[in-house]
């Protein structure tokens, strides 16, 4: 199934402009996003009572509450079984149109309210300031409307479940409760997931719709993330040796280059609508992990000669001497053998702009891990894929595409022009390779497209922000970059599919180790 509407996807190679919808899943139809009248009724008529607690809810303390509930790692086997269930049955509602136009039920709303009066750890927390930012995601997902939140903002609003706030959600209807649900699922909340739509599915109060793979993949690069939707999770890791330290503060400074119009390019390549999105959510992301973006700002649309002046000037600042690590992001047009375009069409290397960062050039981040994001097409070549299965979900699936001119379907092999190294074991201690510490991530293999989206940003952003955020706390950088991958490994467009890739030459394990 192919994609024809609103929103646009593009390649960062000045490819003609492709059209995609991405409407999110929970995306109401009217302006207020309350249920149409014609669709409000008494469902107590027709469903039966609210049942008690079933016995296979959490133990509860003697007060009758519990106060805190399993994490993903708590859970047993046959609990992430249902989990898992749960989590398909709402994707599969959120994706429908059924929802659109059903009230809650009384019993549902009983239930709820039950669940929550026996829980109380378990209701999200809207005050305070992360209960600002748990009400701008309600307001994304027309969980509550902008007006709505402008009032919990300026008059507070009553924790204690059962309150005013239960009664506005349950008069917004049943998508709205099951958005309610899935943010239950982003703070892991997860009991009260599974208990709420257990609930609702063995009532059958919502049909399961039929969902083509493409519509499953579509929904999973649908959550269009923006900085206030990033919210990076704490944690330390005790490594040792063997792990590189993460403690200074800042950890480092960011350098972001980010190139958007391309007017003065001779026609060469297209402005990169939708890049300011990545920017700022890279931005977001590295601030949240301990970094300092340098001289606080993102520099923009600049030619070859600028983009190789501000590198230079960056490498050579006194600042990292105190930083435990530096990042370095490009997002522009590229083409093969490494080449980043400036603003003018003239093209700087990958090789040459990681080159002043050695620890020959830049003393200060000798020993220190050193991180390049370049964010570019490196060709014109499609990764059109191999159907595995007749079932997978990742086989088939369409967001958009692209056409290369066929005089740019050119095809060459990336080679490391640095060539192989080899372990001095008889060397000084004193001393370290000029080519250590590098860890280069691209947005997509040799010679292939990378895609953007014009409103939500590169697939590779969206999918490299979020799993930073979800997982920096316990997992190494390497790992994380691991995920992404997969994570991309379930979008194509047109049957076009897209893979990073990383190459490192770090020596020890990178932990980010946010919040300490």
């Amino acid at each position: 199934m192919d994609f024809d509407h609103e929103g646009l996807v593009e390649s960062d190679a000045g490819h003609p402009e492709a059209r995609i919808q991405r409407r999110y899943p929970w995306e109401r139809q009217d302006s207020t996003g309350e249920v149409p009248a014609q669709a409000q009724r008494d469902d107590s008529s027709q469903q039966p009572p609210s049942p008690p607690v079933s016995s296979s809810s959490p133990e509860s303390n003697e007060n009758g509450s519990r106060s805190n509930g399993k994490t993903r790692a708590d859970l047993t086997r046959e609990e992430t079984r249902r989990l898992n269930i749960c989590m398909g049955n709402l994707t599969n509602w959120l994706m429908g149109s059924s929802c659109k136009t059903i009230s809650v039920p009384r019993d549902l709303r009983t239930h709820v309210r039950e669940l929550f009066i026996r829980n109380p750890a378990w209701m999200l927390k809207l005050e305070g300031e992360k209960g600002s930012r748990m009400l701008e995601r309600l307001k994304d997902l027309h969980v509550i409307s902008p007006q709505q939140m402008e009032i919990y903002q300026t008059q507070g609003i009553k924790s204690t479940p059962g309150d005013d706030f239960l009664d506005y959600l349950f008069r917004r209807g049943i998508r709205a409760v099951l958005n309610f649900t899935m943010v239950l699922y982003e703070e892991e909340k997860l009991e009260a997931v599974v208990s709420i739509v257990e609930h609702i599915a063995k009532r059958g109060y919502v049909p399961n719709e039929t969902t083509s793979p493409e519509q499953r993949i579509a929904y999973l690069s649908e959550s269009r993330m923006t900085p206030g939707d990033i919210h990076v999770k704490t944690g330390l890791y005790q490594g040792g040796s063997r792990t590189y330290p993460m403690k200074s503060r800042p950890r480092g400074y960011v350098l972001l280059i980010n190139n958007e119009e391309f007017t003065h390019s001779g026609g060469a390549y297209g402005d990169r609508a939708g890049t300011h999105v990545d920017g700022d959510n890279l931005c977001a992301l590295f601030v949240q992990l301990g970094f300092e973006i340098f001289e606080k700002r993102q520099f923009w649309n600049k030619t070859k000669t600028q983009m190789v002046q501000i590198v230079r000037d960056f490498a050579g600042s006194s600042i990292h001497h105190n930083a435990d690590a530096v990042v370095v992001c490009i997002l522009s047009h590229g083409t093969t053998k490494g080449r980043i375009s400036g603003t003018d069409g003239e093209h700087v290397t990958d090789s040459e702009i990681e080159g002043y960062f050695g620890p020959n050039e830049c003393k200060g981040l000798a020993g220190k891990p050193k991180i390049f994001l370049f964010v570019a097409c490196r060709g014109g070549e499609r990764d059109l894929g191999m159907k595995i299965s007749q079932s997978s979900p990742a086989n088939g699936s369409d967001v958009v595409a692209d056409t290369l001119p066929s005089e740019m379907l050119t095809w060459s092999v990336q080679t490391d022009e640095r060539g192989p190294r080899m372990r001095n074991n008889s060397g000084p201690q004193d001393k370290i390779s000029n080519s250590v510490d590098f860890i280069t991530v691209h947005s997509t293999v040799p010679d292939h497209l990378s895609l953007r989206h014009t409103k939500d940003g590169t697939f590779f952003v969206q999918e490299f922000v979020k799993v930073l955020a979800e997982e920096a706390h316990m997992y190494d950088f390497q790992t994380m970059l691991a995920e992404v991958n997969n994570r991309l490994g379930q979008l194509s467009h047109k049957g076009e599919m897209q893979t990073m890739v990383f190459s490192s030459t770090l020596r020890k394990n990178l932990f980010f180790n946010p919040g300490y």
